[in-house]
């Protein structure tokens, strides 16, 4: 399970925790997507304890987006490299 919060007035802050697999993969990336396209955004992942190959797929996807910066675990970061 993932708990997927939106953050701030300006909703520029989401803070995703639990398990990043299975369908929450494309739950993330549908709450990202509703995003106002305007404004950077900050993905709060140091709650995550785990990401599944689509997981660290969607992760890396959505590190190469200019307008987005990741906050990562210890292990999700090295999930990525």
């Amino acid at each position: 399970m993932l708990r997927i919060e939106v953050l701030g007035i300006d909703r520029r802050t989401v803070r995703a925790a639990g398990r990043l697999a299975g369908p929450w993969v494309a739950e993330l990336s549908r709450a990202l997507d509703e995003l106002p396209a305007c404004c950077s955004v900050e993905l709060d992942l140091t709650e995550v304890s785990f990401a599944d190959t689509d997981g660290v797929a969607l992760l890396r996807t959505l590190r190469k987006r200019g307008s987005l910066q990741l906050r990562c675990s210890a292990f999700v970061d090295a999930q990525l490299a």
